[in-house]
């Protein structure tokens, strides 16, 4: 707890856990390292902290984002793959004009977030609640990004403003048996990867929203039934249905 924080060399939560209290100032970790070592967390709470190309983060314990807080980024971020999981606890805005957030290892939206930068996943990312990215969202080869409907969280609703761009996996699915689905809405999107709606453990359709929709990849009524919407739907690649499940497609244009 005290005034504005820069840390140019390691805060750690080394045999106890630690949290940071931000309210009202500054923790500026852009040129510094956050560690949280085996079995113990980190928690920054409120106020403004800074990351940048030069931030290290060390797990394995995970890093909170908790309360009502600014992640300002002075450079462009990567959370590295061997980093720890980054959970966004509170109601965080990510900003920094130009700047982008690539996510290389565990990244949770828990809900009320808001992200004003490229997001880049290149790893596992998972959403809970009503979430939105202003900036483009990439969705990698290789990466996986969950939208789960959840009891605590209620419906999963990720809003990208900035458009997506899938190469990866996109999972649209439940996590509880609460009866709260899961809707991806872009301005545009263009997937050569898959996006599958799943059952989880509450079947309940799943919805895909966007602008104008281009599929070379696939786009699939896996365990749960799916409704894609969208202005434009132009698709060279596969539509798949699995037995008993339905997929409703509904839009201006469409080229399947």
């Amino acid at each position: 707890v005290g005034g504005t924080i820069t840390n140019t060399g390691t805060i750690s939560a080394n045999s106890a856990d630690l949290s940071i209290t931000n309210t009202g100032t500054t923790l500026d970790t852009s040129a510094g390292t956050l560690s949280a070592g085996s079995g113990r967390s980190m928690t920054i709470t409120n106020g403004t902290t800074v990351f940048g190309t030069n931030t290290t983060l060390t797990g394995p314990g995970p890093l909170y984002l908790a309360g009502t807080q600014t992640l300002s980024l002075a450079s462009d971020f990567t959370l590295a793959a061997t980093g720890p999981s980054v959970v966004t606890s509170g109601a965080v805005t990510v900003s920094g004009s130009g700047r982008s957030f690539t996510s290389q290892g565990t990244l949770l939206l828990d809900g009320g977030d808001t992200v004003n930068t490229a997001l880049v996943n290149q790893g596992t990312l998972t959403a809970y609640g009503a979430n939105t990215a202003n900036g483009a969202f990439t969705n990698a080869l290789g990466a996986t990004l969950t939208l789960g409907g959840h009891g605590t969280y209620g419906n999963a609703g990720l809003n990208l403003a900035g458009g997506l761009t899938n190469a990866g996996t996109i999972d649209l699915t439940a996590v509880t048996y609460t009866g709260n689905t899961a809707t991806l809405t872009a301005s545009s999107i263009a997937n050569s990867g898959l996006i599958e709606s799943l059952a989880g453990v509450y079947n309940q359709t799943r919805n895909l929203v966007g602008g104008t929709i281009t599929n070379t990849g696939t786009i699939s009524a896996n365990s749960a039934d799916l409704t894609v919407t969208a202005s434009a739907i132009d698709s060279s690649g596969t539509i798949e249905v699995a037995s008993g499940r339905t997929l409703t497609i509904s839009g201006s244009s469409s080229s399947l």
